[in-house]
C-alpha cells in the first residue's frame, strides 16, 4: 500500500516540476490536489517514515517533512512520550546519514525543533531533554574533528530551535497559544540563549584562526556563514517584555529589519566583560580576506546590532561608559584599516554604526561618559573625507542621474516606443513613481549646490531655447514630432530635479511648513545674486510656491537677495506671486483639457493659502488673482474638471475671508446663477442645460465648503450656502428622475456635513438636521421600490447609497462629539444626529441587499455605521424592531460570506455588543434576545471552520469577545451545543479530550460579563481553538 503511495507522490512531483509544455494544467492541478490531501493525513508518522526510506526524490522528501510537521502539531496528544522521542531520534539520524538537499534538511530539522520544544514544554521547568540536546549540538559544532556535514546539520538544528523559540513564531502555526509560547521563550531566553551565543562565538573565533589558504575552501566558508547567521539571529532577538502581553506588538517588532538589541542585565558578562564588540570588529577584518559577500553581510550585521545595544545593561553609568569606549574605539580602528579599500557592501553598515554613535553623543548624559581624547579621535574620522572631497563623489552621481533622464546627445535616454507610452498611461506619475529617487538626488545635489544650480540652469536654458525654436517651425513632419516629445520629456525631468533641489521632502501633507534648504540659503548669501535671473528660474516651479513669502524668523540666517525676492514685506515678492499665479492661470486656461495638469496647478494654490493668513493677505494684493475672480464672474471656469474647480473655489474663499470687499465678486455670480435655476424650475424646465447648471453649482458649493472655517462661517453660511441648502429637498423632488441630480444633491449634503456642520450654531444645526431629513424623505419617496439586481459589476451605479452611508457615518461622529457639547440652542427640540441617522438607515436598509454588499467600500461603510449604532444601549433601544431585524440579518450574511476580515471583525464586535446589552437588560431588549440567540451556534461554527485556520490575531480576539457575550447571555444553550460537538466524535478518547477542553474554557469564570472574566476567557480561547482544531482534524 505504501509503495503505491510513494509511486503516486513521485509521479505527481514530476508533473509539478515538469516544464509547462510537457504537462497540462489539469494534470498539474490534480498533482497539487494529491499533495494537499497528503498534508491532511491523520497520524502520518509511520507512513512518512516509510516514504523517507523509500523515496529519493527531493520534492517528495520535502512534502513528507511538511506532512510530518502538520502531524506533530495536530496529533501531538496522540503520540506517547516514547513515540515522540523515537521520531526525534529517527529524523536526526536520517538527516545526518544522508546527503539531502538543503531545503529538505531544513524542513526535517524544523520538525525536530518543534518536537524538542513541545517535549520541553511538557516536561516543565526541570526539562532535561532540551539541555541534553543542546549540549550534544554544542559539542559537535565546537569539535573541529567532527565531520563537516555533521557540524553543518547541528548549526541548522540550532537555527531551527532558535526560530521556534523566537517571538516570530506564530501560535496559530505551531499549535501553541501565545501565552504558552512566550513562557517557553522566556524560559529558553534565560536558560540557554547566552550559552548558545558563547559557544558559537568561541567556535567562530577558533574557526577563523585557520589561516592556511588551502584550508579556507568552500566548506570553511559554509561553516563560517552558518555560525555568523546564528550570531546575527541572537543579536536580533526580541527581548522586549511587552510581547508577553501583545502578540500584535510582537509581530510589529519582528517586522523591523534591524531591531534594537536590549537584553537583560545578566548579558553584561557576555557583551561587555567578554569584549564581544572588539572580537566582531577583528572578525570582520579577518573575513575581508575571503572576499565573500555573504560573510561580509553577516559580520557587518552583527557589528550593526551590537552598536544598537540598549536597555538594562547600559543604564548603569559604568557600563555605559565602557560600552561607548569599546564601540567608539572599535569603529575608529575598523575605519582606519579599511578606509582605503572599503567596498560598496561595507558602506551602509559602517555608516549606520557611525550614525548610531553620533546619535548617542547628541545627548549630554551620553557624551559625558566619553574621554575627550577618544571623542576627538572619533570626530577626526569625518576629517578623512571633507565636504569638498565629498563633492567629488556626489557630482558624478548627480550628473549621471541628469544624463540618464535627458535625450541624446547630452543625455543617454533612448526615444520611447509606442508600447512604452501605452504602458506609462497605466502607471503612477513620475512624482510618485520616482519620488524617493528625486528626494535622494535633491539631497545629493545640495552637497555641491553651486555646481548643481549652474548645471541645471545651463541645461534648462539650452532646452528652453531648443523648445522655442521647435515651436517656430512650420513643418509638421514626424521628425519635428519626435523632437517635440524628446524636448518635452527633457523639460519635464529638469523641472522635477530642479524642484527637488530647491525644496526638501514635501512635508506639507504632514502639516509642517516647507522651508528653503539651508544649503541654498548659504549659497545665496555667499554670492551676489541677479534678482531677475532668480525670478525667472522659479517662475515655472509650482512646488516652490509653498515656500514663498515665508516669515524671516523661520530661518537661522537670511539671504538679502532671497528676502528681496520672497520676503513678506518685500516689494518684489508681489511680483513673484503675480508670476506664479499668472503661470497657474495660464495652465488653467490653455490646458483645461489636461485634467492632471490643472488639478495639480490648482492644488499648488490650495497648499499656498491653507492655514496661513499672511499668504491669503498677500494674494489679496496680487493683481492676477483679480483675473481669476473675473474669470469666475464670467463663468469661464466651467470647462475645468470637478476637482480643479473645487480647489479654485476653496482658494477664493480663503482669500475673500480677509478682504470683505471681494465677497460680492465671489458669491454674487453664483447667486445670480442660482436665481436663474430657480426661475427655470418654476417654469417646469428639466432640460439638459438646467441639469448641468445645477450640478456645476453644487460642485462649486462643495469647493466653497472646503474653504469654510470658523472665521468665515458667519458670512458664508447664512448669506450664501444656507438659502441654496434649504432648497435641496425641492430640487430633489422636482428632478428625482435624473441620477446626476440625485447624486449631486447627496454629495453636497455629505460635504456640508463633513466640512461645515462642526462650525454651525445650535439653532443652525437643528435647521440643518430638519433639512437633511427632508432630503432623505424625498429620496425615499422616489426609491422605495428600487431593486438592485445581481450581477452588477459597477460600483458607480450604487454611488447614491454609498454617499448616504458616508453622510450617516459623518453624522454619527457628530453625535459622538455632541456628548461633550454645551448646548445653548433650542432645548425643546427633540431632533438629534442619531434620529437623522435612524431615518437614513430606515431608508437605505431595504435597498442594501447581498449584491450591493459585494462592493468593498459600500460594505465597509455600512458595517462601520452599524457598529456605531449598536454601541450605545440608548441608541439601540430607539431602533424599530423591523430595522433591528434587518441589521441582525445583515450581520448573519457577513459571517457566512466571503467578506474580508475587517468586515467580519466589525460584525463580531456588533454581536458582542448586542449580546452584552441582551444579558444586562433582557426585559428591555426582549426582541434583541430572540434575534441574538441563533448567533451562538453560528459563532461556534465560525470558531471551528474559520477561526481555527486563521492567522489573524484580531479576528480571534473578536470571536472570543462575541462568544463570551453570548455564553453569558445563553449559558444553557451553550451547554447543549458543547455536548453536541463532543458527541459528534465517535472516538471515546477524543470525546474525553473535547470534554476537558470545554471544561477548561469556562472553569471558574462568572457569567456576569465582567472585564476580568472576559480577559481570562480570551486567554483560554486561543488554547481551546488549537486543541479542538487538532481533535476534530479541521486544519
Amino acid at each position: 500500500m505504501n509503495d503505491n503511495i510513494v509511486k503516486q507522490l513521485e509521479s505527481c512531483a514530476q508533473m509539478l516540476l515538469a516544464p509547462p509544455e510537457c504537462v497540462s494544467q489539469d494534470q498539474r492541478n490534480g498533482a497539487q490536489q494529491v499533495f494537499i490531501e497528503f498534508q491532511k493525513t491523520k497520524c502520518p508518522f509511520d507512513l512518512c517514515r516509510d516514504i523517507l526510506e523509500s523515496s529519493g526524490v527531493a520534492f517528495v522528501q520535502f512534502q513528507t517533512g511538511c506532512c510530518l510537521k502538520n502531524g506533530v502539531i495536530r496529533d501531538w496528544n496522540c503520540l506517547s512520550e516514547d513515540q515522540r522521542k523515537i521520531l526525534l531520534k529517527y529524523l536526526n539520524q536520517y538527516v545526518n546519514s544522508r546527503q539531502l538537499e538543503a531545503y529538505v534538511c531544513e524542513q526535517l530539522l524544523l520538525v525536530c525543533a518543534i518536537i524538542v520544544k513541545r517535549i520541553a514544554i511538557d516536561e516543565g521547568n526541570d526539562s532535561q531533554s532540551l539541555t541534553q540536546i543542546l549540549t550534544f549540538l554544542y559539542e559537535t559544532v565546537s569539535n573541529g574533528s567532527s565531520g563537516h556535514n555533521s557540524r553543518m546539520v547541528c548549526c541548522t538544528s540550532v537555527l531551527s530551535i532558535l526560530n521556534e523559540y523566537s517571538s516570530s513564531t506564530r501560535a496559530s502555526d505551531f499549535g501553541l497559544s501565545w501565552a504558552t509560547h512566550l513562557r517557553a521563550k522566556k524560559k529558553f531566553e534565560n536558560t540557554h540563549l547566552k550559552s548558545i551565543f558563547r559557544c558559537v562565538v568561541s567556535t567562530l573565533v577558533t574557526h577563523l584562526r585557520i589561516s592556511d589558504a588551502e584550508s579556507r575552501g568552500p566548506e570553511w566558508t559554509q561553516l563560517a556563514t552558518k555560525l555568523l547567521r546564528i550570531c546575527d539571529f541572537i543579536l536580533s532577538w526580541n527581548f522586549d517584555v511587552i510581547t508577553i502581553f501583545s502578540s500584535q506588538y510582537a509581530k510589529h517588532v519582528d517586522s523591523i529589519e534591524n531591531p534594537v538589541l536590549q537584553p537583560a542585565i545578566d548579558w553584561k558578562e557576555v557583551l561587555l566583560d567578554g569584549d564581544v564588540i572588539s572580537i566582531f570588529m577583528e572578525m570582520h577584518l579577518c573575513l575581508r580576506t575571503a572576499n565573500d559577500e555573504k560573510l561580509f553581510h553577516y559580520s557587518l550585521q552583527c557589528i550593526n546590532q551590537l552598536s544598537s545595544l540598549n536597555g538594562p545593561i547600559i543604564i548603569n553609568a559604568e557600563n555605559r561608559s565602557k560600552f561607548l569606549k569599546t564601540i567608539i574605539t572599535g569603529t575608529i580602528g575598523l575605519v582606519n584599516q579599511i578606509c582605503d579599500t572599503i567596498t560598496i557592501a561595507e558602506v551602509v553598515p559602517i555608516t549606520t554604526v557611525i550614525n548610531r554613535i553620533c546619535v548617542r553623543l547628541q545627548s549630554r548624559d551620553q557624551i559625558n561618559f566619553v574621554e575627550f581624547e577618544l571623542l576627538k579621535t572619533f570626530l577626526e574620522i569625518h576629517d578623512v573625507i571633507k565636504l569638498e572631497a565629498l563633492a567629488v563623489w556626489t557630482r558624478p552621481i548627480f550628473e549621471a542621474f541628469v544624463r540618464i533622464h535627458l535625450s541624446q546627445p547630452e543625455g543617454l535616454r533612448q526615444p520611447a516606443t509606442e508600447i512604452e507610452d501605452d504602458i506609462q498611461e497605466f502607471e503612477d506619475n513620475d512624482i510618485i513613481l520616482y519620488g524617493d529617487q528625486l528626494n535622494a538626488i535633491g539631497c545629493i545635489a545640495r552637497i555641491d549646490s553651486n555646481h548643481a544650480v549652474n548645471c541645471l540652469t545651463h541645461i534648462l536654458s539650452l532646452r528652453v531655447n531648443q523648445f522655442e525654436t521647435c515651436l517656430r517651425r512650420d513643418s509638421q513632419s514626424q521628425e519635428k514630432t519626435n523632437e517635440w516629445i524628446a524636448l518635452s520629456e527633457d523639460l519635464h525631468w529638469l523641472v522635477l530635479i530642479t524642484s527637488n533641489l530647491l525644496t526638501q521632502t514635501n512635508y506639507v501633507y504632514y502639516g509642517e511648513r516647507e522651508l528653503i534648504p539651508s544649503q541654498l540659503m548659504s549659497l545665496s548669501i555667499a554670492f551676489q545674486s541677479d534678482l531677475n535671473q532668480t525670478v525667472q528660474s522659479v517662475q515655472n516651479l509650482d512646488p516652490f510656491s509653498s515656500a514663498a513669502t515665508d516669515p524671516i524668523n523661520d530661518y537661522p540666517e537670511m539671504s538679502i537677495a532671497l528676502n528681496s525676492c520672497f520676503g513678506r514685506d518685500s516689494p518684489v515678492a508681489n511680483g513673484v506671486l503675480n508670476l506664479i499665479v499668472d503661470h497657474i492661470i495660464t495652465k488653467l486656461v490653455f490646458w483645461s483639457s489636461e485634467t492632471q495638469v490643472t488639478e495639480e496647478s490648482s492644488l499648488a494654490l490650495v497648499h499656498f493659502v491653507k492655514n496661513c493668513i499672511e499668504r491669503c493677505k498677500a494674494l489679496n494684493n496680487c493683481a492676477n488673482m483679480n483675473k481669476l475672480l473675473n474669470k469666475h464672474s464670467a463663468n469661464e471656469l466651467q470647462n475645468l474638471s470637478i476637482n480643479t474647480r473645487k480647489n479654485i473655489y476653496q482658494v477664493l474663499v480663503h482669500i475673500v475671508t480677509y478682504n470683505h470687499e471681494l465677497y460680492d465678486q465671489l458669491f454674487q455670480p453664483l447667486m445670480d446663477r442660482y436665481t436663474k435655476i430657480r426661475a427655470s424650475i418654476e417654469e417646469r424646465d428639466t432640460g439638459e442645460p438646467l441639469r448641468a447648471a445645477i450640478v456645476e453649482l453644487y460642485e462649486c458649493l462643495e469647493g466653497i465648503a472646503c474653504g469654510t472655517t470658523a472665521v468665515n462661517i458667519s458670512s458664508v453660511w447664512p448669506n450664501f450656502i444656507a438659502p441654496i441648502f434649504h432648497d435641496l429637498p425641492k430640487i430633489l423632488s422636482f428632478l428625482h428622475n435624473y441620477n446626476s441630480i440625485v447624486v449631486a444633491v447627496l454629495n453636497l449634503l455629505a460635504q456640508l456635513t463633513n466640512r461645515i456642520l462642526c462650525y454651525l450654531s445650535d439653532n443652525d444645526i437643528i435647521t440643518f438636521y430638519n433639512t437633511s431629513i427632508s432630503i432623505l424623505n424625498e429620496y425615499a419617496k422616489h426609491n422605495c421600490n428600487r431593486c438592485v439586481r445581481e450581477g452588477i459589476d459597477d460600483e458607480e451605479t450604487c454611488n447614491d447609497i454609498l454617499v448616504i452611508l458616508n453622510f450617516l457615518n459623518d453624522l454619527a461622529a457628530k453625535d459622538f462629539i455632541e456628548w461633550f457639547h454645551d448646548s445653548r440652542g433650542d432645548q425643546n427640540s427633540n431632533i438629534s444626529a442619531t434620529q437623522v441617522v435612524f431615518v437614513g438607515l430606515n431608508i437605505i436598509m431595504p435597498l442594501i441587499g447581498a449584491p450591493l454588499l459585494e462592493f468593498p467600500k459600500l460594505c465597509q461603510s455600512y458595517y462601520k455605521l452599524i457598529v456605531f449604532l449598536c454601541e450605545d444601549p440608548e441608541r439601540l433601544h430607539g431602533l424599530p424592531d423591523p430595522l433591528l431585524q434587518s441589521i441582525v440579518q445583515s450581520v448573519q450574511l457577513a459571517l457566512k460570506s466571503t467578506f474580508g476580515n475587517e468586515v467580519k471583525s466589525n460584525c463580531l464586535t456588533i454581536i458582542s455588543v448586542l449580546g452584552t446589552h441582551a444579558m444586562r437588560e433582557p426585559n428591555k431588549f426582549v426582541t434583541l434576545v430572540q434575534l441574538v440567540e441563533p448567533f451562538l451556534r453560528l459563532i461556534f461554527e465560525f470558531t471551528l471552520f474559520e477561526c481555527g485556520t486563521s492567522n489573524d490575531v484580531t479576528m480571534r480576539e473578536s470571536v472570543a469577545n462575541a462568544l463570551f457575550s453570548l455564553i453569558c447571555c445563553f449559558p444553557s444553550r451553550y451547554q447543549e451545543l458543547a455536548q453536541q460537538i463532543i458527541s459528534s466524535s465517535k472516538e471515546e478518547s477524543v470525546q474525553k479530550q473535547l470534554q476537558t477542553a470545554f471544561e477548561k474554557l469556562m472553569e471558574g469564570l462568572s457569567l456576569d460579563g465582567a472585564r476580568v472574566h472576559r480577559a481570562a476567557f480570551k486567554r483560554r480561547f486561543e488554547t481551546f481553538v488549537i486543541e479542538i482544531q487538532g481533535l476534530l482534524c479541521i486544519k
